[in-house]
């Protein structure tokens, strides 16, 4: 009898422990830290008084600007859907349903907005800003879709370096905030607004319980960060902690944003993009010199045996040469399709190895211990045609895959990669390699050529266990990020895409 009441009292007293606990780790009502930035805290708390004594809106909850591996529980995910290596990622994060740990995906109601205001990060090659739909419930996979272009540094409103970025879809919701934002001494000239698409049905709630207790469409807004020039000051940034407000509109017109009810892409083209194709032979060409060059640099060729055959010894066979192929992911057709983005980029176009028009699935590469993977690239940035690129190597969900689907892709990152300004080539040709091997003599080797075996790459890779595990497969993934003419995605059919060439080393034998 004494047992069973103890058991029960167990049992009475789990959910006060279970709520007790969660409030200590900051998952239940949690602390929101106050920004760093004192300009910033001043213009946030500037505009929370000015929402206070407007009419129409109320504020619901509040949030801060976050780094996604710095988030309890969230910091799980920083590594899926393809992340680049190179890249740190920040979110608005707001209390999940209102009153649960800082989240980076949020409801947002028809007559509701989301208001950061921040400071542009300091002096960087890139930065942006992309809306998301992350999750729907009545989906078959997390849409992660792109709903419009993102706002970067090439265009982004600003004013003495600081800025709002509303998220709405209500016209009315997003007159009273724009008023409140100018009220705590933020220019019109310095708001950015994103609005949601009003056709998708994103902003329809399968379940309402009042607040932000939603079932529904849950949104990210997300910014990419590449290359500080000062990576203290760009530290800093990432823990500088921007409000983000949650803001509900309390009055009843249902008026649309014109820019909800027309969502779209602008046009990749412009006139003074740069176009890579002239440099299409060239490129072929250097291909073949660089796996001349690899071969010269891993040992001796052309040894005769008793037997009248040549031996390349730790030559190079050429298994196969694939050419990157544009990756269309677009969010907006990714949400009428019903598949699944992946975190697209507007400011990229990507590219990838066995990307067919006519099929869905893409073949994945394997890598043997006698084996090597030279990506060849053209630098895009140094030809004016993009800001930055970067070639990564991922692998699927489950290393025994043999395929990826285009559209349900299931991929992972791994922090192996190579950008724009990695590339030690300081010619002035505009090509560049790199090579992925799980053998680290090849790396030496190839290092420590001299002469025009020096020549061979611009570095070499080790891919470990950890990375990919033996027998598992892999692919590599080419993003170019933002063409400086347009201020957009660069054109797909301007640029020449990466080059992977599969490579044997070891002694060959042919017939003379």
């Amino acid at each position: 009898m004494r047992m069973r009441m103890r058991r029960r009292q167990a049992l009475l007293a789990l959910p006060a422990a279970l709520t007790a606990y969660m409030y200590q780790i900051g998952a239940l009502f949690p602390t929101i830290n106050s920004p760093t930035d004192s300009a910033v805290a001043s213009l946030g708390r500037r505009f929370q008084a000015a929402i206070e004594e407007a009419t129409g809106i109320v504020l619901a909850s509040k949030g801060m600007f976050y780094r996604d591996r710095d988030m309890l529980f969230w910091w799980r995910f920083a590594d899926n859907f393809g992340a680049n290596p190179s890249t740190p990622y920040m979110f608005n994060a707001l209390p999940l349903l209102g009153f649960l740990l800082p989240s980076p995906i949020w409801s947002l109601g028809k007559r509701d907005a989301i208001v950061l205001i921040a400071r542009v990060p300091p002096p960087c090659e890139y930065f942006s800003l992309t809306l998301y739909a992350m999750f729907r419930p009545q989906y078959p996979a997390l849409p992660f879709a792109s709903l419009g272009d993102s706002i970067n540094h090439l265009n982004i409103k600003q004013h003495d370096g600081l800025f709002a970025h509303v998220v709405a879809a209500n016209q009315r919701t997003y007159d009273l905030v724009k008023q409140a934002l100018i009220a705590s001494g933020i220019p019109a000239s310095a708001i950015n607004l994103a609005a949601v698409p009003s056709t998708l049905g994103l902003m329809d709630a399968m379940a309402h319980a009042g607040g932000q207790l939603r079932l529904g469409t849950y949104f990210e807004l997300l910014m990419r960060l590449f290359r500080f020039h000062n990576q203290t000051e760009g530290d800093a940034y990432l823990k500088s902690f921007p409000p983000v407000f949650y803001v509900e509109g309390t009055h009843s017109e249902e008026q649309l944003l014109v820019e909800s009810s027309t969502p779209g892409y602008l046009p990749r083209s412009h006139p003074q993009s740069v176009d890579e194709s002239p440099l299409a032979a060239a490129f072929d060409a250097y291909g073949a010199e660089t796996c001349a060059h690899m071969g010269a640099a891993l040992g001796e060729a052309h040894t005769s045996t008793a037997e009248g055959h040549d031996v390349e010894g730790n030559g190079l066979t050429t298994l196969a040469s694939l050419a990157f192929a544009p990756l269309k992911i677009m969010g907006l057709e990714c949400l009428v399709q019903r598949t699944k983005c992946l975190g697209d980029g507007p400011d990229a176009a990507y590219f990838a190895p066995n990307v067919h028009e006519d099929r869905d699935e893409m073949e994945l590469l394997r890598l043997g211990e006698d084996e090597l993977h030279a990506v060849t690239m053209v630098d895009h940035r140094k030809v004016n045609a993009s800001v930055y690129g970067s070639v990564a190597l991922v692998r699927p969900s489950s290393a025994a895959a043999p395929t990826l689907s285009k559209s349900f892709m299931q991929v992972r990152a791994t922090p192996l990669g190579v950008t724009s300004f990695d590339l030690a080539n300081a010619a002035p040709s505009p090509f560049a390699s790199w090579v992925f091997t799980r053998n680290p003599s090849h790396c030496e080797r190839l290092l420590a050529a001299s002469g025009v075996a020096a020549r061979s790459v611009g570095g070499c890779t080790v891919v470990t266990e950890e990375h990919v595990p033996r027998g598992g497969h892999l692919t590599y993934c080419e993003r170019v990020y933002l063409d400086p003419a347009s201020g957009r995605g660069p054109e797909w059919s301007n640029l020449l895409p990466a080059r992977v060439y599969h490579l044997r080393a070891g002694a060959t034998i042919t017939t003379r």
